[in-house]
């Protein structure tokens, strides 16, 4: 059976939806229809791609999906609004009113509002496609909800990213949250995995990534003629097996007493233990927390300036004259599993 409104918006936007507050300040049963896939934005409209508002009256700072939920909520606390996250397809004059057709429903009303908003008008001058993601922006950039960030309190997935998370930057610090954006995505993935890396990251083929070129010298000693082009930025789709891929260094010290091995490993937890998922007859069950004792982390120095790791083992590797080697816990040997 077709559903009866007196006021139909098409577009759930900051005009859509504002439009269907005052519809039901005048008594009006409104329905407000904003669809949410493929190209189309989410509710809020074009304002859930900006980072940072700072000109909307009323509000000093904050981001643009910030904005479009407090705007939503607004809508939605009137009884006679009704949201939903719909496309019309087809729309025609009904009688004295209008037929508004999506993929679920069939609607009549008496009103019908365009409020269909914007799409970025983009540049289309010489040189504007080049720059675009390298100083020409329009919107924020998305990455799949599954992906895994650094938080300043561990790998976490962006899904799980709450306002007062702070996250990693490219310029190797933690930075609060600006905002967040949701859109469904229909189009291409790009998995990206480095070589000797384990994780790989999905990220939309126009996602601009920050690469350089290195060249290695000819011979024997390749290794000490390499030359590294200046860094740039590409999109996803345009990387190649010949693109190196930057990540930041953390430039945050935080001094800590203990780590515990479950903020980073997926273990199961026993009271203050863990246990492996497939537990075999040689393993140990460890403590959950391991304090930062010098001499551990002495180890993790060794490892970090010449240490690798293979199946299940760590590898150490040094000179035989090494002054190491007047460290009681280890062997005078090059590698030390």
């Amino acid at each position: 059976m077709d559903e009866r409104f007196d006021f139909i918006i098409i577009g759930a936007g900051c005009t859509g939806l504002a439009a269907a507050m005052y519809g039901a300040r005048l008594g009006m049963k409104t329905l407000c229809l904003g669809a949410m896939h493929g190209t189309e934005l989410p509710v809020g409209g074009v304002i859930t791609t900006t980072n940072i508002v700072e000109n909307y009256p009323g509000f000093i700072r904050l981001s643009g999906s910030e904005l479009a939920e407090a705007l939503e909520k607004h809508a939605r606390s009137y009884d006679l609004v009704d949201i939903r996250e719909e496309k019309a397809e087809k729309i025609e004059k009904a009688g004295k009113g209008f037929f508004v057709k999506t993929k679920k429903n069939n609607y009549h009303g008496k009103a019908i509002l365009f409020a269909t908003g914007t799409k970025w008008r983009k540049l289309e001058v010489p040189g504007s496609a080049e720059l675009e993601n390298k100083g020409v922006a329009y919107c924020a950039l998305c990455l799949h909800p599954d992906e895994e960030i650094i938080s300043n309190s561990n790998i976490m997935k962006i899904k799980e990213v709450t306002p007062g998370t702070r996250v990693l930057t490219k310029e190797g610090r933690y930075q609060n949250i600006a905002g967040f954006t949701r859109i469904d995505y229909e189009g291409k993935i790009i998995k990206i995995r480095p070589r000797l890396f384990n994780e790989s990251v999905s990220i939309t083929a126009e996602h601009p990534v920050l690469t350089l070129k290195v060249n290695r010298g000819i011979g024997n000693n390749y290794w000490r003629d390499f030359k590294f082009e200046e860094p740039e930025w590409k999109k996803a789709e345009e990387l190649t097996t010949d693109d190196c891929v930057l990540y930041p260094i953390i430039k945050e010290v935080e001094d800590k007493e203990f780590i515990k091995l479950s903020d980073f490993l997926e273990l199961r937890k026993q009271n203050d233990s863990v246990i492996p998922h497939k537990k075999t007859h040689t393993a140990k069950v460890l403590n959950d927390k391991i304090y930062l004792t010098k001499d551990l982390m002495r180890l993790f120095g060794y490892y970090l300036a010449e240490g690798s790791a293979s199946g299940h083992q760590l590898n150490f590797y040094f000179k035989e004259n090494s002054s190491l080697f007047d460290y009681p816990s280890c062997r005078k040997t090059k590698r030390v599993n």
